[in-house]
């Protein structure tokens, strides 16, 4: 099974439901059986919580899918508007590795999980957030609290389920380690609502940065003398190990 196999298994099924009167934005209700999220891969699990926000706003929905494409099982995460105008699918494998992700209506437009994740596309790419807080640490004259200067601090109540898993996994492996502490911060950058989970080891300090929705945008680690960017799997096997 390719990733072309799997595309071209989807869009036919897409090109189906989208030729009856009434097109079904979930379509892929009708081709395997509903899973819920404690049954899968933890990459799944994220992606239905990622698009949860549209069911706990009213606005929308989200299902996860067991289907099989040429005899192999694979997941598809369906989430849809309420409206019916736009439905985003990202599709894994039986163990969580991510296959194909887009965003349909008419058709199925396959693009990169950041951009299906986008929902009311007002993010730019993460080059150009990362590019913000470069400078950001660049110009300021407490590069160790930099972030502290860019916006407020703010608990992890009501906050998308992967910035609060990331507070959880912080305060877990150095706040209540006693080596260090866990914030998480606000941030507008360039009329873009940034949440920043920032842990200071004291020796290092590690951010994570999320668009509003709880889309991971980057990692990062820095000291007063230099910043850089690293891997989310980077860090967090750094930091609990």
């Amino acid at each position: 099974m390719t990733t072309e196999t799997v595309k071209q298994f989807f869009e036919k099924a897409h090109k189906s439901s989208y030729s009856t009167p009434v097109p079904n934005p979930n379509f892929a209700s009708n081709l395997g059986s509903q899973v819920q999220p404690d049954k899968v891969s933890e990459s799944v699990k994220d992606a239905f919580y990622y698009y949860k926000i549209l069911y706990d706003r009213d606005i929308g929905d989200v299902c996860i899918y067991e289907i099989k494409v040429d005899g192999t099982t694979v997941y598809a995460v369906s989430a849809f508007n309420a409206d019916g105008e736009n439905g985003y699918l990202e599709i894994y494998t039986k163990t969580g590795e991510q296959i194909a992700c887009g965003k349909h209506e008419a058709k199925i437009n396959w693009m990169s999980q950041f951009k299906t994740r986008d929902i009311w596309d007002e993010y730019d790419e993460p080059e150009a957030i990362k590019q913000s807080f470069e400078n950001a640490f660049k110009e300021s004259t407490d590069r160790k609290s930099f972030v502290k200067e860019l916006g407020k601090r703010i608990n992890s109540n009501n906050l998308p389920y992967l910035v609060k898993q990331a507070y959880s996994f912080y305060k877990t492996n150095v706040e209540d380690a006693n080596w260090g502490s866990v914030e998480i911060y606000d941030v507008s950058v360039e009329y873009n609502s940034i949440y920043i989970v920032k842990t200071d080891a004291s020796f290092e300090i590690y951010l994570e940065f999320y668009t509003y929705l709880g889309e991971l945008i980057a990692c990062a680690k820095y000291d007063s003398d230099s910043f850089n960017w690293s891997s989310l799997a980077d860090i967090r096997t750094f930091v609990s190990r």
